[in-house]
C-alpha cells in the first residue's frame, strides 16, 4: 500500500509504500531503491530524493547513498518547489534552499490543529 507520491514531471513519479520502501514508477513497475523505516512523506528536489520518516527524521537518497539529514526533529511532511524544500515537522515547519541548512519557524502553529483530532 503506498502512504507517499511525488510527480514533479509526467515521466518522473516517486513513492513510499507502508514499509518504508520508496522508489521510482518506471514503465516496468516500481523500481525500490531502499527503505526508511517510519517513512511517510517523498519529494524530489535539487536531483535528490527526500524522505520523511516521522521520529526517524529526515532522509536524502541520490549518488548511491541514503543518508539521515536531520534526526532532530519529526518530518511528516515534504513539498517541493524550485527554490526551496518545504520540511513540515511535528512542532516546526522548515526549509532549505541548499540541502544543508534548514531555519525553521511557525513554531507551535501545528499544535491547535493536533488538538483539534
Amino acid at each position: 500500500r503506498l502512504v507517499a507520491i511525488h510527480a514533479p514531471a509526467d515521466d518522473q513519479v516517486v513513492v513510499v509504500r507502508e514499509d518504508g520502501a520508496f522508489g521510482r514508477v518506471t514503465p516496468e513497475g516500481l523500481q525500490i531503491l531502499g527503505e526508511v523505516e517510519g517513512a511517510t512523506a517523498i519529494a524530489v528536489w535539487g536531483g535528490r530524493i527526500w524522505i520523511g520518516a516521522g521520529a526517524n527524521g529526515l532522509w536524502r537518497a541520490g549518488g548511491g547513498e541514503l543518508v539521515c539529514v536531520r534526526d532532530d526533529r519529526p518530518c511528516v511532511g515534504l513539498e517541493a518547489h524550485a527554490d526551496s524544500l518545504l520540511v513540515a515537522c511535528s512542532d516546526i515547519v522548515c526549509s532549505t534552499d541548499d540541502g544543508e541548512r534548514f531555519p525553521g519557524g511557525c513554531r507551535g502553529a501545528l499544535e491547535p490543529l493536533r488538538l483539534q483530532r
